[in-house]
């Protein structure tokens, strides 16, 4: 028979499907993010501060002029200016467990944090002599407090010592609202009264804790451990209103609720889903779902999620099995709606802000083909704008392109080629790689016997092909399903692959 050729582009990894994945599916990634139509290697892991404690929580706050990341410690609260680190822990402090109890947020300018156990504290941005974290007087202790528009909104105050407010799983309170500047923080601030838009609401129906909540627009999107709820402020004497979203299902924990655009995306505790207050839809069924909540592991209170506005990127980081906090990062493509994996060593919590890394490199200077670079125009190595950091509890950390040598895996499986009953007898294999020149990117080929079978991966069909010197690579292999691995520690891009082969009998 004629040699036949067969092209394979990319359409992200899927976990849940195999054997039986769609046209441009990878079997698994490692390393590897899509986007612009190309499987591309992630960037490395850039130290940019060494914490003296082990880091819980991030939280950045820019006053126009200076950028300054808060640090939550398991033993004080510090502020650095990515030169040097000052301690602003509140004069109340309990000590927190590693139980992703933390939530933060910006009111007005400024910084705020709470944990758990206690009132949640405030910072003035007075970094050269700074003092101490404030707390919040007159606040209600509770599992989370976010911002909406002008004031606070407090989740679950079982643990408040507040005399007006319930001390209820249930209960949502909000503050008065406050002047530019300024926090609710003094006597009065959180107990309704006729002059004030201060309140409390009892989300008691179905049950369920009030877990976590985020501002959408003009409203604010509560997630109970059993549904979702939409919270506006309507003025009157209510102040706010209340309507159910979501009844059959429950945000998993804490910090797992991300806004893009008018879009929030919800870690609940069976799916990843998206809604903009009226409709929901899963974003990660038939692609990671089954995969990502069978192996979910008792540490599932430090999941979290975020957007990595730097990237068009949302980041699902969940502990699995035994792991203390996440080994590994779902990266979602928001705009190809593609899924990569990228690895590393206890992602705890990450944020998005600024830095302020001396600049190093112009943009003319920057090498890298246009598959590979994922940079915004004007934007340099010492990027000031916005980037995307996490901790490791060590040291806080963002993507840089060539700090380490992460490699960067895809596997297809279960090929056959149109025609599964028969066997292909594959002479040569064309990667289609973007890459500097001199790059050399792994290519190993191998076969199953059934479409869920094991994998042969023999020694005869395993080489490499190097940018600007070769574009294929031939081998001899055979067998009714195929497999294909493409790997390397350099930064590369692949955009699919062609393979030669004569179809031959069907045994």
């Amino acid at each position: 028979m004629p040699v036949q050729a067969i092209e394979y582009k990319l359409a992200g990894v899927n976990y849940d499907l195999p054997p039986h994945l769609l046209e441009g599916e990878w079997s698994s990634a490692k390393n590897m993010q899509f986007r612009r139509g190309f499987g591309q290697r992630v960037k490395g892991n850039a130290v940019i501060e060494v914490w003296g404690t082990a880091s819980q929580h991030l939280l950045n706050v820019w006053d126009g002029t200076n950028s300054y990341w808060i640090n939550c410690t398991a033993s004080n609260v510090q502020v650095t200016n990515l030169t040097t680190i000052k301690t602003i822990t509140p004069g109340t402090f309990t000590t927190p467990v590693a139980d992703g109890g933390w939530t933060s947020g910006i009111l007005n300018g400024i910084p705020f944090v709470n944990y758990r156990t206690d009132q949640a504290a405030y910072w003035g941005l007075d970094y050269s002599t700074p003092t101490v974290m404030a707390a919040m007087a007159d606040a209600p202790e509770c599992a989370a407090m976010r911002a909406y528009k002008y004031g606070l909104v407090a989740m679950d105050c079982a643990g408040s010592s507040h005399g007006t407010i319930p001390k209820e799983s249930t209960t949502v309170a909000w503050s008065t609202f406050v002047d530019p500047g300024t926090a609710p923080s003094a006597a009065g601030d959180w107990t309704p009264t006729a002059s004030n838009q201060a309140g409390f609401a009892e989300l008691g129906s179905g049950g369920g804790r009030c877990v976590d909540g985020i501002q959408v627009q003009d409203s604010f999107l509560i997630g109970k451990n059993n549904s979702f709820w939409v919270m506006k402020n309507t003025g009157g004497v209510e102040v706010m209103t209340f309507r159910p979203l979501v009844s059959s299902a429950g945000l998993l924990t804490t910090n797992c609720l991300a806004e893009v655009n008018g879009i929030v995306y919800a870690l609940t505790d069976s799916d990843l889903i998206r809604t903009d207050l009226n409709s929901t839809e899963s974003v990660i069924d038939n692609r990671l779902r089954n995969h990502l909540f069978d192996t979910l592991g008792d540490n599932y209170k430090l999941a979290w999620i975020a957007y990595n506005r730097a990237q068009h990127e949302l980041w699902v980081c969940v502990p699995q099995a035994a792991e203390s906090y996440a080994q590994l990062v779902y990266q979602l493509d928001l705009a190809s709606g593609q899924w990569g994996v990228k690895s590393g060593t206890d992602f705890i919590y990450g944020s998005m802000g600024r830095n302020n890394l001396t600049i190093t490199t112009t943009w003319s200077g920057i090498s890298g083909t246009w598959a590979t670079i994922d940079r915004r125009w004007g934007e340099s190595d010492g990027n000031v704008a916005d980037v995307f950091v996490w901790t490791n509890g060590v040291n806080m950390r963002e993507e840089e392109a060539e700090t380490d040598n992460l490699t960067g895996e895809l596997t297809r499986s279960g090929l056959d080629l149109g025609d599964p009953y028969r066997v292909k007898n594959v002479s040569r294999i064309w990667p289609d790689i973007e890459a500097d020149a001199g790059v050399v990117v792994s290519v190993e080929a191998g076969y199953q016997d059934a479409v869920d079978g094991a994998i042969t991966w023999p020694a005869s069909a395993a080489g490499s092909v190097t940018t600007g010197t070769h574009q294929k690579m031939d081998i001899d292999i055979s067998g009714k399903y195929l497999a294909f691995r493409f790997s390397s520690t350099s930064v590369y891009a692949l955009a699919g692959f062609k393979v030669e082969y004569r179809p031959a009998g069907r045994f």
